[in-house]
């Protein structure tokens, strides 16, 4: 290859080796330049020379101003050389062995240099004394080191691959070297410098490790005050180590653009250092260190002083606090040692199991004669059983003076097979079993049968009870004791109950009689950090609020437990444990089984809530919602408020951790990620990146700042500093924060002229005289008002204008110095640090004033120049000078201040303008009010000083400016109209009002349109114009546009005739309209449109007709008419005319007419009226009078609306004297709305009619003798009026001689008889009155009357059934009673009966005839609780006499309805109120020990019932009945009522359920809401064998807890071939999940009694009474046996005989009362209940009764149904079953500790006997 040929290949890598040593070279001197050996040397001057000797101290700083310097030569020499390489010429400079000498000597001294900073480390911990014990004072130094020795290392390293390069680049240059052999230099020189450096590394890290305790670096969590900081550097060179062996070449350097990946930053142990002081409380299982524990037994205490740590000392108990190992904690603690705090839960009841225990050889009735005798006397708990000293006795005995005695009270059957685990009979007759264990005790108290059978449960802590013993007795209180911090621990068996610490753990001082009291702030406040690791082993049953730290009456951390949800919820409560503050957020207990991390910062008033580093929720925090009186500081909570769990790392630091810094405890974790040095540098705890030249590099706080003092780091520059209160802005520049501005901090403003002395620059030329001044000064504050000086001063004046001039806003003073002065100053003092917006300065408009000005403010001691020189002219020119003018600030920021802008108007421009509802705003760069700016449409107006709305809008107005529907801003108006502009603005003083400026070709004005008035405009002229409008104002945004289009239009007037106004016409009227325009037009009449129905007219509407004008005509049915006629005249281009008139017209109404026209009419007459034709309205009155024989001769008053009558239905007219004739005179008019029509009259003559005068007549029969009475009566006492009759007689009934008229009547004077001598046969009797009018001589005679009169024989009376004279009903809502009516068939007839009812009257065939069905319906009324009817009953059948009546009085009664009790039967707490109401006039009575009558006592209402002490539940039952006062009355149905007052809130008892079809036994829970859990225990007893669970029931549930054999789960069955017998089940809830708080979480008990039967049960034979079969009309069936059992009932079913349905079991009912049949009927029954039968197993009985001479039908029945029977043997059976029934219900009550059991055994029983005894009066 030639040699040129060569040069040219390598030229590109020429320069880009070239380029990469020039980024090499600015690297190093970045580096360097970091060093500092003053800051060095100051801080060993802070080491004492005890600790550090001064010669090391000197030797080191020595060493390390060398280093720098030869640093320095070594950069400034390579400089030189790099920039003599050619870069078109591949080689050296013309010096070239010079240069390459020197490059070789560079390398040699790096070697030596690097040397230097290695001893300097090792110079400084060899002769350190007390490393680790004086850390404090000596990490910074040593911390400063070895910052040092890493950027000298870095930057000799450079320095020695430059030299190298440079060498290896001139060797290859000439030829000496390949460049495979240059990249073999390469490696060789950087392994020997890593060797080096790698080498030097390890020294230091074996050095250190004889200097500090080193074995206790990897327990990752010990104790901060175990851990120097001197463990990092260790920690450092050994991560450092490792990190070297990462760079295998140097072409890792190269290729990395220049940058230089080198040793890790060791400014992470700086940081971790700074940290450590920022700890205020740390908490840190101190792992393989030794703890220590004191323990207390002053008193009887379990209290425990366990030295954690060097400062943490804390009580506790053994009970509380162990120290375990958790593998889980392996990620922060090497061993697993953590700190565990532990608890007890509250006591829970204990479980004891069933156990069955027989007496001593299966014979305990021979206790009772037990005259056994042990020698000596045996000790309680034994007694003497057969002359041996037993323990264990049977639950049956008790002890009593050393023997065994009989118990006398408890159930013997239940004891025998329940003996509670635990327990012990005590030695009380009444045997309650006794708690053998210390330390437990019963609930309830021996009244109750429970409490005997009840568990033993363990005493809550503080509380004892001793063995043998059921109660609980609190724990006397210990001297010494203080509730403060102590509280109770354990229970106990005696009054010995332990005692420790009332938290689970108490910080206390090393003094550990005394608490350590902590501030509350020092734990919760803003700039704090809380951290700690815990686990959560186990949580109280119940749901709580669980403490984990706090002080004591003030604050508590923790969380809320909810057991329910199963999550906690982070929370901190106050000193009184209310929720201050919470998340609100429940985390699953499920997370925290395994070590998390748990952390609280409070920062700017938040306090957020972490879980390994995440956000879990925040809050509003400020520690004024706690008091912050001191406390002490503890861990775990109060008794009921603790939870077993883990804890270790527990920190409180003064300093806001971000979550990457939660629980970084292990230094080389941090270390070894620490920040990417390849790229980046820690700064102040970040990882930033490495950077510029303009900054400097700080060893000791390992930070990056700016050479110059004003200016700081902002990112990767260096920029001036920002003034106070400003920040930078995206721009990097400094500002206010948005919504303020940069103002001026002053206490004085002083102007003078530039020079303070006499200097032509001071002055124009001008002025000879050397006079200087100026006309004013203002001085405007943060908000754009003027401040006004409190007080001035200046270099000279006049004698008459002084410095006071400048500010009085009088424009005619000013200030001027004396003449010859040639300068001056004034001095303005305002109030203390005003902020100031601006200022102005107006110079004098003349020679005189100042040519050139200074500026400047004034503050305490310094002063800011804000104008050093600025011209004034000699003209009245203000001079403005706002923040953003200044030229110069010096040391200003003490001057600059942000001040927010002003927004709010002093005055509203009108009283619409919009208020301004926004922040404060303005603009980049804010400095001044010129930069304050609004939101919304609003605009800064410095002169309002606030924000401003736009300027109101202008509006146009005129007289008729009418808007055209459907257009926007249309507007028409009369051409005589003159348009007006309204505009309200209320100006401030000296504003100008705003300007308005219009525009008329459509567009918007503008500020160059012309202003209003419009020009132009002229009147009486039709055209149209567009016209805009808006408002302008200097600094005001501008109005909105007011447009419109104004259309200019015609008038037009118009005239009507005839009048309208104050007229009244008839009939009808017709109108004319006459019209006229301006401008003139012709007006045809076809333009009029008009409406008369008083709608607006419309284009529409009816056209005007010039010659026919408008008719109007009458409408009477509207009254009086006002007619409103509307009408509207149109013109294109002209406003329309609308006008409306209203005419008055008065209609006449048509007479009524009287219908029918009758004039002459008998007796009376129907009359009706109405229009005489007809009217559209319903709504008119007529009125009318009538007169009786009008005098001719006299006029009568005229008929008026006043003085007639108003007709409103049809009228009867008749004569006053009805025998008399008459005339009659009847007059009538109509009126409506005012409206009175013409009177009409009509005469009517009206005439007597005997047509109606009939006579009546009458007969009576009476057997002995045989005769019949006929009396005929007139019905009138009319004088002169004759009753004529005849009799006619005939053999057979003849219907046609009634209809024949009589004859040969005569006078009927007296009596007429038909005797026994006269035939027998049929008379009929004809009779007519009739009289003679004087003096006409006319007779009237009235119509015939006729009566049949049967003389045969008498009719037998007829039969009334039943027999009853008193029915009572068996309930309140029965109401009816049926009896039937039967004849008396001695000779046979068909019966026709005629009847009456409580009249007082004999029947007669006039009287009601009974129905076919021969039946009578008595009911009584609604509130009738009894009445007696009186029934009369006749029967008149054909061709017989009728019979004498029959009679019966039968008194109906109801029964009081059934008592009202409230609250119905249940469970209570406590107490529970009872009262008891009756309706219908009845009163409640009741009784507890037998079945209440009308005599028993009033119930009390109310009755209140409370819980009796003695026992955990009391039960209360009485019976209760409604009675009327009136014996008579009925009592209603017995009602029993049971009450169970529980002490404790429990849950619901179970349901048990029976279903009868198929024998299944169920159970329910009851739950009081719908997430309880809720389970079901139970066990089935027999009392009169022992039972296994396995014999009777299938399927076999599971076993069972809580004293009961069985846990339910699915329905059963009970009885197999292998039991026999009645059992009964006893149930319980237990609610194991709810959230509400029961005192007992098992229910009181539910029981059923069931009766299984080996074989089917021999079916008892059923009785009906009577025996006989066939019965005329009706039968009362009694069904009873001689079976029948307590809890025995019959059931039965009735049907027609011919019906051929088979009923079914369900559709039976229980016999109770007679059945009473009234058709042939079969009667179906069974007897069921203590059985229990099912539907297969049932055969019914059939009874049949025939009724109304049905034939017999022939039926098939079972056998055995009718068995002989002796009905004398009935009522004795009856008066047998009574006082059996009642002494089953007082057994029944008198059981009243459980009337709840007995009332579920025998309520059939009871209300089957209550029935009876109803039915049967038996009170």
């Amino acid at each position: 290859m030639e040699p040129q040929q060569t040069l040219l290949q390598l030229q590109p890598k020429f320069l880009i080796l070239k380029n990469h040593l020039w980024l090499i070279y600015i690297q190093t001197t970045d580096l360097i330049q970091t060093l500092n050996p003053n800051d060095l040397s100051s801080q060993l001057l802070l080491v004492p020379v005890a600790i550090l000797p001064q010669s090391s101290k000197d030797l080191i700083v020595l060493k390390t101003i060398n280093t720098i310097n030869g640093l320095t030569t070594n950069l400034a020499s390579l400089k030189t050389i790099l920039s003599e390489i050619s870069t078109t010429s591949l080689s050296l400079s013309a010096s070239n062995t010079k240069n390459i000498n020197q490059v070789r000597d560079i390398l040699n001294n790096t070697k030596v240099l690097l040397e230097f900073q290695y001893k300097n480390l090792d110079q400084f911990y060899q002769s350190s004394v007390g490393l680790e014990l004086n850390s404090q004072v000596l990490f910074l130094s040593g911390q400063s080191l070895l910052e040092n020795f890493l950027e000298f290392s870095s930057s000799l390293w450079l320095t020695d691959i430059i030299g190298n390069e440079i060498l290896s680049l001139n060797q290859f240059i000439m030829g000496n070297l390949s460049e495979s052999f240059q990249e073999e230099r390469r490696i060789y020189q950087f392994s020997s410098y890593y060797q080096f450096v790698a080498t030097s590394i390890s020294s230091l890290k074996s050095l250190l490790e004889t200097k500090i305790n080193v074995s206790i670096i990897h327990d990752f969590n010990i104790s901060s005050e175990y851990v120097s900081p001197f463990h990092c550097h260790y920690q450092f060179y050994e991560s450092t180590q490792q990190n070297l062996l990462t760079i295998t070449s140097i072409q890792q350097i190269l290729d990395n653009t220049g940058t230089i990946l080198l040793l890790k930053d060791a400014g992470i142990c700086r940081d971790l250092y700074t940290r450590s002081k920022s700890l205020e409380f740390e908490m840190v299982l101190p792992g393989n260190s030794p703890i220590s524990k004191i323990s207390n037994t002053s008193f009887n205490q379990d209290t425990q002083i366990i030295n954690l740590s060097k400062y943490n000392y804390i009580m506790t108990s053994s009970v509380f606090l162990d120290i375990s190992q958790d593998l889980n904690s392996l990620n922060f603690s090497s061993d697993g040692y953590v700190l565990e705090l532990m608890f007890s839960p509250l006591a829970q009841p204990l479980s004891a199991p069933i156990e069955s225990l027989q007496f001593p050889n299966n014979e305990p009735s021979n206790l009772a004669q037990n005259t056994s005798t042990c020698n000596p006397i045996c000790d309680y708990p034994k007694c003497c059983l057969q002359d041996a000293c037993i323990d264990n006795a049977p639950p049956t005995v008790y002890y009593f003076l050393g023997q065994c005695d009989r118990c006398n009270a408890i159930n013997e059957t239940k004891a025998v097979n329940v003996y509670p685990s635990g327990s012990n009979i005590g030695n009380d007759k009444n045997c309650p079993y006794l708690c053998k264990n210390g330390g437990e005790y019963k609930l309830g108290g021996i009244a109750d049968y429970n409490y005997t059978l009840s568990p033993c449960v363990t005493c809550p802590h503080g509380w004892y009870s001793p063995p043998n013993n059921n109660s609980k007795y609190a724990c006397t209180i210990p001297a010494g004791f203080n509730p403060f911090i102590h509280g109770f621990i354990s229970n106990a068996a005696s009054d010995n109950c332990k005692v420790s610490s009332l938290y689970q753990v108490i910080f206390v001082n090393k003094d550990t009689s005394t608490l350590r009291l902590v501030s509350p702030s020092s734990i919760l406040d803003n700039g704090k950090t809380i951290e700690m690791y815990l686990k959560i082993i186990n949580l109280d049953p119940l749901s709580s609020k669980i403490f984990l730290t706090g002080v004591q009456g003030s604050i508590k951390i923790g969380f809320v437990y909810s057991n329910v949800t199963q999550t906690l919820s982070p929370s901190i409560f106050g000193g009184d444990d209310k929720i201050v503050i919470s998340t609100n957020i429940g985390i699953s207990v499920n997370q925290f089984t395994s070590f998390f991390h748990y952390a609280i910062v409070m920062n700017q008033n938040i306090i957020e809530f972490f879980i390994n580093g995440n956000s879990i929720g925040s809050s509003v925090f400020t520690k004024l919602l706690f008091s912050q009186t001191p406390g002490f500081q503890f861990l775990g909570g109060t008794y009921g408020q603790r939870m077993a769990f883990k804890i270790d790392e527990f920190r409180i630091f003064n300093q806001v951790l971000s979550p990457l810094q939660f629980g970084l405890s292990r230094t080389d974790y941090i270390v070894k990620h620490s920040c990417n040095m390849a790229t980046e540098q820690m700064i102040q705890g970040k990882c930033v990146q490495r950077h510029a030249s303009d900054m400097t590099f700080d060893p000791v706080g390992h930070s990056y700042s700016c050479y110059k003092p004003d200016m700081e780091v902002v990112g990767t520059k260096c920029l001036l500093k920002c003034p106070p209160g400003q920040l930078r802005n995206s721009d990097l520049q400094c500002s206010c924060i948005d919504g303020k501005i940069s103002t001026w901090k002053a206490n004085s403003v002083v102007i003078s002229s530039i020079y303070q002395y006499d200097h032509a620059e001071n002055y124009y030329a001008e002025n000879n005289i050397k006079s200087i001044g100026l006309q004013s000064v203002q001085i405007y504050g943060q908000d754009g008002s003027i401040i006004t000086p409190i007080s001035c001063s200046s270099s000279s004046n006049d004698g008459v204008n002084t410095c006071d001039h400048l500010t009085d806003g009088n424009s005619t003073t000013h200030w001027e110095t004396l003449g010859n002065s040639g300068y001056g100053y004034v001095i303005l003092n305002i109030p203390t640090n005003s902020r100031i917006s601006h200022i102005t300065i107006e110079p004098l408009p003349n020679r005189y004033t100042i040519k050139t000005v200074s500026l400047k403010l004034l503050m305490d001691m310094d002063e800011l120049i804000i104008v050093p020189s600025f011209l004034l002219p000699m003209s009245v020119d203000p001079k403005l000078f706002y923040f953003s003018e200044k030229s110069h600030l010096k040391e200003s920021n003490q001057f600059i201040g942000c001040s927010i802008c002003p927004t709010v108007p002093i005055l509203q421009d009108n009283e619409n303008s919009l208020t301004y509802r926004f922040p404060s705003s303005s603009v980049i760069p804010r400095q001044g009010l010129s930069h304050c700016t609004c939101l919304g449409n609003f605009k800064f107006d410095p002169k309002r000083r606030g924000c401003t709305p736009p300027l109101p809008t202008p509006e146009i107005i005129t007289d008729t400016l009418v808007p055209v529907p459907m257009t926007n801003n249309w507007y028409n108006v009369k051409i005589t109209d003159s348009i007006r502009v309204r505009y309200i603005f209320n100006s401030l003083p000296g504003e100008e009002i705003p300007v308005i400026r219009y525009s008329l070709d459509n567009s918007d004005p503008t500020e160059q349109s012309p202003i209003y008035p419009i020009s132009g405009m002229s009147s009486l002229t039709m055209k149209t114009m567009y016209i805009k409008l808006k408002a302008f104002s200097l600094g005001r945004i501008s109005s909105e546009v007011f447009q419109g289009v104004f259309q200019f239009k015609g008038i037009i007037e118009c005239q009507e005739t005839p009048p309208y106004l104050n007229v009244e016409y008839n009939s009808s009227v017709n109108m004319f309209i006459h019209c006229q325009s301006q401008p003139l037009s012709d007006i045809s009449s076809s333009w009029i449109r008009f409406t008369t129905n008083g709608n607006t007219p419309t284009n529409n509407s009816e056209s005007y007709n010039a010659k026919k004008g408008i008719y109007i005509l009458e409408n009477p049915s509207l009254g009086v008419n006002n007619i409103i006629i509307r009408y509207k005249a149109s013109l294109v281009n002209y406003f329309d005319f609308e006008q409306t008139v209203s005419y008055i017209i008065r209609p006449v109404l048509p007479s009524p007419s009287i219908i029918p026209p009758t004039t002459t009419t008998p007796n009376s007459l129907y009359i009706t009226m109405q229009p005489s034709t007809p009217l559209s309205t319903p709504d008119f009155m007529i009125y009318y009078d009538i007169t009786n024989n009008p005098n001719p001769s006299t006029s009568l008053q005229p008929l008026t609306i006043s003085n007639g009558i108003q007709y409103s239905e049809q009228l009867l007219v008749c004569c006053t004297i009805p025998t008399e004739p008459c005339l009659i005179l009847i007059r009538a008019l109509i009126s409506y709305n005012g409206l009175i029509s013409k009177p009409i009259d009509r005469y009517i003559t009206i005439y007597p009619d005997f047509s109606v005068l009939v006579p009546t007549i009458q007969t009576k029969f009476t057997k002995s003798p045989f005769m019949c009475e006929i009396t005929i009566l007139k019905n009138s006492n009319m004088e002169l009026l004759k009753t004529k009759y005849a009799i006619v007689y005939s053999e057979e009934k003849s219907e046609s001689i009634c209809q024949q008229q009589i004859e040969n009547g005569k006078e009927y004077t007296n009596q007429l008889l038909i005797s026994s001598n006269e035939r027998r046969g049929y008379y009929y009797i004809q009779a007519v009155n009739e009289k003679r009018f004087l003096p006409s001589g006319i007779t009237n005679t009235s119509s015939l009357v006729c009566k049949e009169v049967v003389f045969t024989q008498f009719s037998d009376s007829p039969l009334i059934t039943p027999d009853a004279t008193q029915v009572m009903f068996n309930n309140s809502i029965d109401s009816e009673y049926t009896i039937k009516v039967t004849a008396n068939q001695n000779t046979p007839h068909a019966p026709n009966f005629y009847f009456e009812i409580n009249s007082n009257k004999v029947p007669t065939i006039e009287s009601t005839r009974l129905l076919p069905n021969y039946t009578i319906v008595l009911k009584l009324g609604p509130n009738e609780m009894s009445k007696t009817f009186s029934v009369s009953v006749i029967d008149c059948p054909d061709n017989f006499i009728c019979s004498l009546p029959t009679t019966k009085s039968i008194k109906l009664v109801r029964r009081c309805p059934t008592p009202f009790i409230s609250p119905k039967s249940g469970t209570f707490l406590d107490n529970v109120t009872i009262t008891v109401t009756c309706e219908a006039g009845c009163n409640p009575r009741y009784d507890i020990d037998n079945v209440p009558n009308i005599n028993s006592p009033l119930f009390p209402n109310p009755l209140l019932v409370t819980y009796n002490n003695a026992y955990d539940s009391f039960k209360f039952g009485f019976l209760s009945i409604c009675a009327h006062p009136d014996n008579e009355v009925g009592v209603s149905v017995v009602t029993p009522s049971v009450y169970n007052i529980d002490r404790y809130y429990r849950p619901k008892p179970p349901l048990i359920t029976l279903n009868r079809d198929n024998q299944e036994i169920s159970m329910t829970c009851k739950t009081s809401l719908p997430d309880e859990e809720c389970s079901i225990y139970f066990s089935i007893d027999s009392p009169s064998q022992p039972i296994e669970g396995g014999q009777i029931i299938n399927p076999l549930p599971e076993r069972g807890s809580r004293e009961y054999q069985y846990k339910y789960r699915l329905p059963f069955k009970l009885g197999n071939n292998k039991f026999v017998g009645p059992l009964e089940i006893r149930s319980i809830s237990v609610i194991s999940t709810s959230t509400i708080t029961y005192e007992r979480d098992y229910s009181i008990e539910s029981t059923m009694d069931y009766t299984v039967f080996g074989v089917p049960a021999p079916h008892a034979t059923i009785i009906a009474l009577p025996v006989e079969t066939i019965f005329n009309v009706s039968v009362q069936v009694y069904l009873t046996s001689t079976a029948l059992q307590v809890s025995d009932y019959i059931k039965y079913y009735t049907k027609n005989i011919n019906d051929t349905y088979v009923p079914k079991i369900d559709e039976y009912k229980i016999w109770y009362e007679p059945i009473q049949l009234t058709n042939s009927s079969l009667i179906y029954a069974f007897i069921d209940g203590r059985q229990r039968l099912t539907p297969e197993s049932i055969i019914p009985q059939v009874f049949t009764y025939y009724l109304n001479g049905t034939s017999p039908i022939i039926i098939e029945v079972p056998p055995k149904v009718r068995q002989p029977f002796n009905t004398k043997w009935l009522w004795l059976l009856l008066l047998l079953l009574v006082p059996i029934s009642i002494a089953g219900i007082i057994l029944g009550f008198k059981i009243f500790r459980k009337p709840t059991k007995w009332y579920e055994k025998n309520y059939k029983k009871v209300q089957s006997t209550i029935m009876k005894i109803n039915k049967n009066k038996i009170d």
